[in-house]
């Protein structure tokens, strides 16, 4: 597209380090020469504030709206994009000058930078809710599935597997890196309605064809028992909790139980017990949420439940409602006739309720679904910080560097995203984040990426933000191998000594 009537020119002077781990703060400037006002806003994310930058002044980008590498700018002439390179945006070098042409291209260029425009005011920062649900804390998700046959083999579970080094971890811990919050394997869902399960697609979605399996053997599913499956979800979150309270005076640490429910929603017709959730009706969604709610609440060791149903999706009708369901009923707000809570969520244990948190990329985090996490003040988002980029094939490692890149793009989504938030590090393999994968060293360590991790954390300034909620660590399994269930096993399983030392002292 070519206006020559109008001349547009934009210079970025970048002076930051060029190595990917400088701690310089960017100060990038975009430079308006054209006889009209140009627009710019944040890349990262949508809806964000708008600045103006009239002809003859210039724009300072804020460090947060990219990494050491790249920044990424929303830039429109005319209302219409300009420079757009990648992701629909303007991705723009830190180490060269740009300007735009009058043909809208952009190219290197080096010229004088006038007084810059102001940055636009952010989003105010909502306080943190007095609920008491939502509290800051350090996570760890533990999985005490046994595969006596082999990682290909079938998961036998020993509740308790992994306590022993958990409150060893916490006893050597500084105050502000104990780990406070156990992510314990509480089982899955299974639909075996509307589409999912073999089921015909008219069926509809009822308690009975709705499973929540957490206490032994499951719920409503008798075909499974435990001489096949091991401990239950309840027995793992028992075990978990009162190991850690037994050594509480040692450790000075108050450990609550979050398990974690998981389900895949897109796996193929003959493994498929989920894929109905996308599908169901308002009432059939409440009906599964009220079903979770009854399950979990019962237990009064679990603080609140993490959701691994993925792909998560927030569009998907099924999903809103069954999540909007879930904040109502962990709230303890779902009364019956007598204006009792149907499902004793909230009681003398739990006086405000239970907390409830989803775990994605935060480029899934949409105002709909800050919403709904904020609509009774105790849902929140783990945001994964490892198997970087979003949606990138399984297969090539990231190296250290590339990895605090990559970090820090993930951290300032989460912090533009408005919601409240935790992140997720990869202290044992993940796809993209591993030392050796079927025994092939790829010659990094764990703690390289557990140090970029971290030194992304503290560079972002996120510590900072009220919404910023703790610190994830991925994790603690017997085998990590993927596709699941198979031989092909990413290395190491769970923390090694020398990750758990550093996060000792640095988490």
């Amino acid at each position: 597209m070519k206006q020559n009537k109008y001349k547009l020119l934009l210079r970025l002077i970048a002076i930051t380090s060029l190595t990917a781990f400088s701690s310089n703060v960017l100060a990038t400037s975009i430079i308006n020469n054209s006889s009209q006002p140009v627009t710019i806003s944040n890349g990262l994310v949508t809806g964000g504030a708008t600045s103006t930058i009239q002809p003859g002044n210039s724009f300072d980008i804020p460090s947060t709206w990219g990494d050491s590498q790249h920044l990424y700018a929303r830039i429109l002439a005319n209302n219409t994009p300009i420079c757009v390179t990648q992701y629909g945006v303007s991705k723009l070098p830190t180490t060269e000058n740009q300007q735009v042409t009058t043909e809208l291209e952009c190219t290197s260029y080096n010229g004088p930078t006038p007084t810059p425009t102001p940055i636009p005011s952010p989003t105010p920062v909502p306080s943190p809710s007095p609920s008491g649900v939502r509290i800051y804390g350090n996570g760890t998700w533990v999985y005490d599935a046994q595969f006596l046959d082999g990682p290909d083999g079938a998961a036998y579970t020993k509740a308790g597997l992994w306590s022993s080094n958990l409150n060893s971890y916490n006893i050597g811990a500084r105050k502000l890196s104990k780990i406070t919050q156990f992510f314990t394997y509480g089982g899955d869902l299974e639909m075996y309605c509307r589409g999912s399960g073999e089921a015909d697609l008219s069926e509809a979605c009822t308690s009975k064809n709705m499973l929540v399996n957490y206490y032994p053997p499951s719920f409503y599913n008798t075909s499974l028992t435990l001489a096949k499956l091991g401990d239950s979800g309840y027995s793992s979150s028992a075990i978990y909790k009162l190991s850690a309270d037994k050594v509480s005076s040692n450790t000075n640490a108050k450990v609550q139980i979050i398990p974690i429910v998981d389900g895949r929603l897109d796996n193929p017709a003959s493994s498929d017990y989920l894929s109905a959730m996308n599908r169901m009706t308002q009432s059939e969604a409440q009906l599964l949420a009220d079903n979770v709610a009854r399950i979990y609440c019962a237990d009064n060791s679990v603080s609140g439940v993490q959701f691994d149903l993925e792909p998560f999706d927030f569009s998907k009708s099924g999903q809103q409602y069954f999540y909007i369901q879930i904040a109502k009923d962990f709230a303890g707000q779902n009364k019956d006739s007598k204006g009792n809570d149907k499902f004793n969520c909230k009681n003398e244990e739990h006086p405000a309720g239970r907390s409830f948190s989803v775990f994605t990329f935060p480029s899934k985090v949409n105002q709909n679904l800050v919403q709904s996490l904020n609509s009774y003040n105790n849902g929140y988002v783990i945001c994964s910080l490892y198997d970087l980029p979003d949606n990138a094939p399984v297969g090539p490692v990231n190296s250290p560097a590339n990895y605090y890149n990559l970090v820090l793009q993930e951290i300032n989504k989460a912090i533009n995203s408005d919601a409240y938030f935790q992140l997720g590090i990869p202290a044992a393999a993940s796809v993209h984040e591993y030392e050796s994968l079927n025994g092939k060293a790829t010659g990094y360590k764990q703690l390289d990426y557990v140090k970029a991790a971290i030194k992304a954390i503290n560079d972002s300034g996120v510590r900072a933000n009220p919404r910023f909620l703790g610190i994830a660590v991925w994790g603690w399994s017997k085998y990590m191998s993927y596709p699941p269930h198979s031989t092909n096993v990413y290395s190491p399983s769970y923390p090694p000594s020398d990750v758990l030392q550093y996060l000792q002292q640095n988490m």
